[in-house]
Formats: structure tokens, C-alpha cells, sequence
């Protein structure tokens, strides 16, 4: 006997902040409003639990996603239809093996299944190391067909799941960076720092991300090693973030006598007034999904000089908003940094090239669209 005729259903790995869960959180909220039934599974919970509206069936399982899936089946196997969006590859994995159980073993209830990808697939793949990692991903990518749904977040990242799944299944959802808090910040920034925003004894550059080997930190440093090199301007690099590669970049920064140079800031929960004050944005990593730090800093009105990676930059910067620069060229990325220091650039056009496109309210009904409510 069933107890509802449908339900819908987004899974996130955690409830932690990020762009993805952001939206899915602002999509289920969105769909308790007008009625429908919406749960979320998450494996592990988070900073994100106070956005959530007391009418979402929220469920924390703490476990791994292919340990959740007896956990979901018993939930899911009371409902005729079940609308389900899953994110990350994990979580992809364990609902196609839900839809799978359901689809053998309870006749009478159906699924449709929305999977929404993320990172640039054929470069992920061919950048995880560890050969175990490689195949599992691999099958993740081939297995994605039995959606009946894919959502990729730029052009680029559609032309390469189109390798591997129907390409008719797919459609392009842009990637929601840009929230409430981070307009509501920006707005309260800019008025406090109207009269103050720049540091006119160096020109200010902003690195933001994780510290892992595929953001490519060192050259970062083998560019800010010729720019200092070359005597024209003064400078101050900071670099935002935490992860792995931190205490091998600290060790390069000291190697190559940049310490008055470039500072290395850790993880930094609010960076909102760095991301103002800066001027240029610099970015060399060798892939890319659709970088929330790269919107981010266009949207604070950063100059962004990128590494043309596989993923979403070029989809990103366009309208002379930016300059991409092929993987590794270091001498062609200070040509253009000081070709822009000489011309100069308009901060509120940066601004306005992301503005509207990454708004989450512009994108969440993109979403809602793909739930019965």
C-alpha cells in the first residue's frame, strides 16, 4: 500500500558549503512551498542544515553513498513515482543502483532519474592517479546513459559527455554561484569600502581555490617569479584556500624568494573583502568544472587571467571580460597581464559579464522544472 502517489527527491554528498548544494537546497525549499513532497538524503550533515525549510524530509545517513542504498530502497519502495536528482559521482553511482533495485525487485513504483555532472568527465578520468579511481570513474561515466536525465553546467562539459551517453538526454543548466549572501556581501562591501579599495602600493592579484595538485599552484609561482623578475610593477599575490599541496607551495614560495610577494592565507570561510580589493584574478588549473572562484572574482569585478583548461573557463569569460591562456605558457600569461595593466579595464563590466548569468534565482526554476509539484 502506498502512502503517497509521489515524491521527489535530491541527494547531495553533504550538507557542507557549495555551489551545488546551495541550489539543491534552494530547489527543495522551492518545491516545499508550493506543496510538493521533498526529501533530501545527504550522507553526512553540515553548515547548510539551517537553510533548510522545516517542511523538507530531511534524512542524514552518515555513511558513504553505496552504503545508503538499503537505507534509501526502504524509504523509496512506498511511493509509485519517485522523481529523483542525484549530484557528484558517488551519489550518481548509488542511484543508478537504486533505480536498478527498483526497477527489478518493485514493479509497481517508477523513477525517473536526473543526474547532474559537474566536472569536465574525459579530463577528470585521465588526471585520477590512482588506477582503481580511474576505472571507477570510468564505469560512473559509462552508466550515466541509463538516466533519463543529465544536467552539465557549460558547452564544453556537454561536448564531452556526449562521448559517452546520448547526447539528447543532456542539457546545459549554468552553474548557481552567485547566491544571496554573496550579493547581499557584495552590496554591503562595496558601501563600506567605497572610498578604499585598493592598495596603491601594489598592484593586488587574488589566487582562490583548493591547494590540489589539479589547480596547479606552482605555476602560480614560476609566474609571479618572472613578473617580480622583470622590476615593472610592485606586487602582492594572495592565495586563498587549503588542501594538500600547502605545505609543498609554502616551501616553493621560500625556494624561489617570494615571501614579500605572495601570501599564502590558508582557508579563509568569508574571503568576500579580499575578492573586492583585489585587482586581477589569476587561475592555473588544469581542469575545470565551472569554477565557482572564477565567477566569484569576476563578479567582485577581478581581471581574470586563466589557464584555457578543459571545463568551464572559456564558457566563463567571454566579451573581452578575461584572457584564457594555453596550459604551461607562463611568458604569454605575463604578456597579457601587462598588456592589461597598460590599457586598464572597466571592474563594473566584469561584474556585469557574470551578474545575471550565475544569479541562483535566474537558475533554480531551471531546476524545479525537472520535479512534479
Amino acid at each position: 500500500m502506498f502512502i503517497e502517489e509521489y515524491i521527489n527527491v535530491i541527494y547531495i554528498p553533504t550538507l557542507e558549503q557549495g555551489g551545488a548544494q546551495n541550489v539543491m537546497i534552494s530547489v527543495a525549499n522551492e518545491i516545499s512551498k508550493k506543496g510538493g513532497i521533498i526529501y533530501v538524503f545527504s550522507n553526512y550533515g553540515g553548515g547548510y542544515i539551517d537553510k533548510i525549510d522545516e517542511k523538507v524530509r530531511l534524512i542524514i545517513f552518515n555513511k558513504r553513498s553505496l552504503f545508503t542504498v538499503y537505507n534509501q530502497y526502504k524509504i523509496l519502495k512506498k511511493y509509485n513515482l519517485i522523481n529523483y536528482l542525484a549530484t557528484t559521482p558517488q551519489c550518481i553511482m548509488a542511484s543508478l543502483i537504486i533505480k536498478l533495485i527498483i526497477r527489478l525487485f518493485n514493479r509497481t513504483s517508477r523513477i525517473r532519474l536526473v543526474v547532474r555532472i559537474a566536472t569536465h568527465q574525459s579530463s577528470f578520468i585521465k588526471n585520477q592517479t590512482n588506477l582503481l579511481y580511474k576505472v571507477y570513474y570510468w564505469l560512473i561515466a559509462r552508466s550515466i546513459n541509463y538516466a533519463d536525465r543529465i544536467i552539465v553546467l557549460t558547452k564544453s562539459m556537454f561536448d564531452d559527455i556526449s562521448i559517452y551517453v546520448n547526447k539528447t538526454k543532456v542539457d546545459i543548466v549554468k552553474n548557481p554561484t552567485l547566491n544571496n549572501d554573496i550579493k547581499n556581501n557584495y552590496k554591503n562591501i562595496v558601501k563600506k569600502y567605497s572610498n578604499n579599495l585598493s592598495n596603491y602600493d601594489k598592484i593586488d592579484i587574488l589566487v582562490l581555490g583548493r591547494l590540489a595538485k589539479k589547480n596547479n599552484i606552482l605555476d602560480i609561482i614560476k609566474i609571479m617569479k618572472k613578473l617580480v623578475a622583470d622590476g615593472k610593477y610592485d606586487y602582492c599575490c594572495k592565495i586563498i584556500g587549503a588542501g594538500d599541496e600547502y605545505n609543498n607551495i609554502k616551501k616553493e614560495i621560500e625556494i624561489n624568494g617570494l615571501t614579500d610577494n605572495i601570501n599564502l592565507l590558508g582557508s579563509i570561510n568569508i574571503p568576500y573583502e579580499y575578492l573586492l580589493k583585489s585587482d586581477y584574478y589569476f587561475s592555473t588549473s588544469i581542469m575545470e568544472g565551472s569554477p565557482n572562484a572564477l565567477i566569484e572574482a569576476m563578479y567582485f569585478g577581478n581581471y581574470p587571467i586563466v589557464y584555457d583548461c578543459p571545463g568551464g573557463p572559456k564558457d566563463i569569460i567571454q566579451n573581452n571580460c578575461g584572457d584564457l591562456i594555453e596550459i604551461g605558457d607562463i611568458d604569454t600569461f605575463c604578456a597579457k597581464f601587462y598588456s592589461v595593466l597598460e590599457k586598464g579595464y572597466s571592474k563594473q563590466m566584469i561584474h556585469e559579464s557574470v551578474k545575471e548569468m550565475y544569479d541562483i534565482n535566474n537558475i533554480v526554476h531551471k531546476y524545479i522544472e525537472y520535479f512534479k509539484i
